[in-house]
């Protein structure tokens, strides 16, 4: 379980294996499910309002190396270089996040669940292992959608 802003009682759950991760997040003293913020809620209510109580927790699965075969096996390979290895010590819960393929670059990106808050507009630490055909792979961070070198 990782501790949510606005509130002691909002957490996300986390449940997994090498393969897949379930995860909800909850509230642990609420009793209703709170109403959808509407167009005009402030900053605060749209972080609050994806907090459900524990007995109307809505789980959601995703694919540490995404659902795709292929992608799977490209993101694994990614996963495994030694010039990730920064991100495979930070994340705890690290799960694909997508992949760009050509133009020139393809990149494969992560992100970890610890910080996947709903209500943000954004989630940060998104890293990654771009390359161009025929190079080696080298560390990005995805800032926005700008690609930012590591090091």
């Amino acid at each position: 379980a990782v501790p949510r802003p606005v509130s002691p009682f909002n957490w996300t759950v986390i449940a997994g294996d090498e393969r897949r991760y379930h995860y909800a997040h909850v509230n642990v003293i609420r009793k209703h499910v709170p109403p959808e913020p509407g167009p005009d809620a402030g900053f605060i209510a749209r972080l609050d309002a994806a907090y459900r109580p524990l007995e109307h927790a809505a789980w959601e699965r995703t694919e540490r190396f995404g659902a795709d075969g292929s992608q799977a096996a490209l993101a694994r390979e990614v996963f495994a270089e030694p010039d990730f290895r920064f991100f495979r010590w930070f994340a705890a819960y690290p799960t694909l996040l997508r992949v760009d393929a050509g133009n020139p670059h393809h990149c494969v990106w992560f992100h970890d669940l610890r910080f996947v808050t709903p209500g943000r507009d954004g989630t940060p630490f998104r890293y990654g292992m771009c390359r161009k055909p025929g190079d080696a792979w080298r560390p990005f961070q995805l800032v926005d959608e700008d690609k930012l070198p590591v090091y």
